[in-house]
């Protein structure tokens, strides 16, 4: 270490030396020079420059590192929580463009007894793989859960993420993986079964071959038992890719179907409209830009709505002044418009709520739900009466 400080920039050993103690700093450096103020000045910050790189270097070793140390009273504190099914995961991949490699980060939440929210930054590891498919991710996922064995508590664990197709293929890997391993102890357990069967058949005397016969069938049955067994599991699993949106479409209400077109039309026109560079000429109005919703901001279709029905008078103006086809225009109804804005208004202020708050979202999740229970009471009371006055829009 010695040698290392006097190879640096600007350190003068006939002026400065070490003072090793246990009750002070690790490296503690003493200048005992009585120069000129700027030799002073510059010696004192190559000193302090060379302190700071020292004293705060972290060892090689991973087993002395604190982080290594630090992983081992969280441990019991996430063990607890997934068993209790209340521990939730959020995840990140970051790429570091210089060095070309990729990272996974994982933070763990949860609430302990006291009810109060914590938070901690359980592992950064990197992809040391060819490529991100779920095989490869899922891969280094377990890697990461492995430090804290919370590798078999995977379906307990609540997952949050950005990147929901990535998350859901890796957990659809691991499904399949597990229902293989599942099906591989099943069979095992059954030949089992059957040789065991078999033996005790074979230690029989022959006077009891029609009580073996009778017997046979049972092996049979248990076979014809596991053959569903395993029917039933790959149907559960092709389940679960059923795509319920394409299902309840073909079965949806005539009158929400209005919504979900009305809903479609103006997202439409939305995007002719910034497809033709309408917004600015909106503006120059004095009305609001038109807002296109996105499919991962969920407060983006309240705002493309609000948009549209602020600047929809002026849009028509345009549409007429420039002659454009007015079929995307006429497809809007304004009064069902006004209708699906407030319907979403109380969903958009809890969602702005949770959102925004400075304390922890959880303690506004149960006010929030009342509040929508509340809202979804008045607008169903609102439609029985206007049904009775005839005004069904």
């Amino acid at each position: 270490m010695n040698k290392h400080i006097r190879i640096c920039s600007g350190f003068n050993s006939s002026q400065t030396h070490f003072i090793t103690s246990t009750e002070t700093n690790y490296l503690q450096l003493i200048n005992t020079s009585t120069s000129s103020p700027l030799i002073s000045s510059s010696s004192s910050s190559s000193n302090n420059k060379t302190e700071w790189i020292c004293s705060n270097a972290r060892p090689l070793s991973i087993v002395e590192d604190t982080g290594f140390n630090g992983r081992e009273p969280i441990k019991p504190v996430l063990l607890k929580a997934v068993c209790e099914r209340s521990l939730a995961l959020s995840s990140d991949i970051w790429s570091d463009a210089f060095r070309r490699q990729s990272y996974l980060g994982r933070t763990s939440h949860g609430i302990d007894d006291n009810w109060t929210l914590y938070s901690f930054e359980i592992f950064f590891i990197p992809f040391n793989t060819p490529n991100k498919n779920a095989s490869n991710m899922l891969k280094v996922l377990k890697e990461g859960l492995s430090f804290y064995n919370l590798i078999p508590y995977m379906r307990d664990i609540v997952w949050v993420t950005d990147r929901g197709s990535s998350l859901r293929k890796i957990l659809e890997e691991y499904e399949k993986k597990k229902m293989k391993n599942q099906q591989l102890n099943d069979q095992i357990q059954e030949d089992e079964e059957e040789k065991m069967s078999d033996s005790e058949e074979s230690d029989e005397d022959d006077d009891n071959n029609a009580f073996d016969a009778q017997q046979r069938p049972l092996t049979d049955q248990r076979r014809q038992h596991h053959q569903q067994k395993m029917i039933n599991n790959i149907s559960n699993s092709v389940t679960v890719k059923v795509n319920h949106l394409i299902i309840l479409e073909s079965k949806i209400l005539f009158e929400a179907k209005r919504v979900v077109d009305l809903i479609v039309a103006a997202k439409k026109l939305v995007k002719y409209v910034e497809l033709i560079n309408i917004n600015q000429v909106l503006e120059d109005k004095s009305s609001p830009r038109l807002l296109q919703c996105t499919i991962i901001r969920w407060l983006s279709l309240s705002n493309c709505l609000e948009a549209l029905l602020k600047s929809f008078q002026p849009l028509c103006e345009i549409f007429d002044e420039r002659q454009l086809n007015k079929e995307r225009v006429e497809k809007i109804n304004v009064v069902l418009l006004e209708k699906i804005i407030e319907f979403l208004k109380p969903w958009k202020q809890v969602s702005t709520r949770l959102q925004t708050t400075n304390i922890p979202s959880i303690y506004v999740v149960i006010p929030g739900v009342e509040s929508l229970k509340t809202s979804l009471q008045l607008t169903s009371n609102d439609t029985k009466l206007s049904n009775e006055k005839g005004n069904n829009y």
